[in-house]
């Protein structure tokens, strides 16, 4: 038995999320966030976290932009930054939502058997 979820996708044509990882330093946030206003971006989400053991930042921010903004205006845009901060960096539409299936079975037996699996 299969089922399979279909949402409605209710984000506006260019909504994205950038994500980004970098050593720690000073003025990342700020200077992500300057690139952003200077393109039109609102933030409309915004986490981060550092990992102390590695000093690594990890970010991800979800943005709105006006509907001329291409995502190869935001690319273009953000490059000083993302050299300045070397980031290893991903910039996805949010319009570009994946279709996901999920099945499900009765039988606990399929289910030991996907996790046998995976951890081969």
């Amino acid at each position: 038995m299969a089922l399979n979820i279909m949402s409605s996708n209710t984000n506006t044509p260019n909504e994205f999320t950038f994500t980004l990882s970098c050593d720690d330093k000073p003025g990342i946030v700020a200077a992500t966030a300057t690139e952003l206003a200077a393109i039109g971006g609102n933030i409309i989400e915004s986490s981060q976290f550092w990992d102390k053991s590695t000093n690594r930042f990890f970010m991800r921010i979800s943005f709105s932009a006006s509907e001329s903004t291409s995502h190869r205006r935001i690319e273009k845009s953000l490059k000083p930054v993302i050299d300045r901060f070397e980031m290893r960096t991903d910039l996805a539409s949010l319009a570009e939502i994946p279709k996901i299936l999920i099945m499900v079975s009765k039988f606990d037996l399929s289910v030991v058997m996907q996790l046998e699996q995976l951890a081969a």
